[in-house]
């Protein structure tokens, strides 16, 4: 009896234990490869080196969402064959053809050329070569295009609904999403910076992390910063500065830099930071 009664027992205890990991396994992670550009009318050198420096990281070919939001209005499609060709276009610095669109059962989305960089936007409507890097809001919805001009010369970046021409102040991000079905990945952090570089004379670092959503930058000894620098939590303008900043140097010496890199899920045990010097 006393058999039986343990059987009686420990079956439902397994039985839930494992329809709990099937639970588990079954709830695939979402991930994303996220850039944010925030924008006052006029592209900045920043808002260009960002942008170009995201379209390179869309290399992985199992991507099957897009969110393109202002965060007011947000357009989404997960047609996951439509969304790899968009990555894949956006990628190419020099795209083959010019122009390219895809509809998605509701909007038309489509990459082109303008001016000396690239336009990626969507309409309600099909829309043809002729009306990329145009200023009148007719039938385009979201357009995105930092590199239309030579930085803080031209505020025609895009945007949302309104007139293109000046475009307003917005924040837009730009997502590319796939799923992950394992553990989250632990982000590494890494960037680029010149061994060496004078004094104000602007220095560019460029962030090179792997499975990151954001990362923060920091100068540890710069104090105080440089005029239009401020900290946030410990670190430099965290919404303005996503991938690469441009910093100037005032004073020669060993000058420490930290990137720290997260992932999206914002553990402690899902973040990763690094320390380099340049010598000014």
């Amino acid at each position: 009896m006393k058999t039986k009664f343990t059987n009686y027992l420990f079956k439902p205890i397994l039985l839930l234990l494992v329809l709990s990991l099937f639970y588990i396994n079954s709830k695939a992670q979402f991930v994303y490869n996220t850039l944010n550009l925030s924008m006052s009318g006029v592209a900045t050198a920043a808002n260009i080196a960002d942008f170009e420096a995201y379209r390179l990281t869309l290399t992985r070919t199992d991507y099957s969402r897009i969110n393109f939001t202002d965060g007011t209005t947000t357009y989404t499609v997960t047609n996951a064959t439509l969304v790899q060709n968009i990555a894949n276009t956006l990628r190419t610095s020099t795209l083959t053809p010019a122009f390219q669109s895809w509809f998605d059962g509701v909007n038309y989305w489509y990459i082109g050329t303008c001016g000396i960089g690239i336009e990626f936007g969507l309409a309600t409507f099909p829309i043809a070569s002729t009306n990329v890097c145009q200023c009148t809001y007719t039938s385009a919805t979201g357009i995105l295009r930092p590199g239309l001009a030579t930085a803080g010369t031209n505020s025609n970046w895009g945007g949302f609904g309104t007139a293109l021409c000046p475009a307003p102040a917005a924040t837009i991000k730009l997502e590319f999403g796939y799923a992950n079905s394992g553990p989250p990945q632990p982000p590494i952090a890494n960037f680029y910076a010149p061994d060496t570089v004078w004094i104000n004379s602007p220095a560019t670092l460029i962030n090179t992390s792997s499975f990151q959503s954001r990362v923060f930058w920091d100068f540890p000894g710069e104090n105080p910063l440089q005029p239009g620098y401020y900290r946030q939590a410990g670190y430099i303008d965290t919404a303005k500065y996503y991938n690469n900043i441009t910093y100037t140097f005032t004073s020669p010496g060993l000058k420490l830099v930290k990137l720290l890199a997260v992932n999206n899920l914002k553990r402690d045990s899902l973040r990763d930071s690094i320390y380099k010097y340049i010598y000014v």
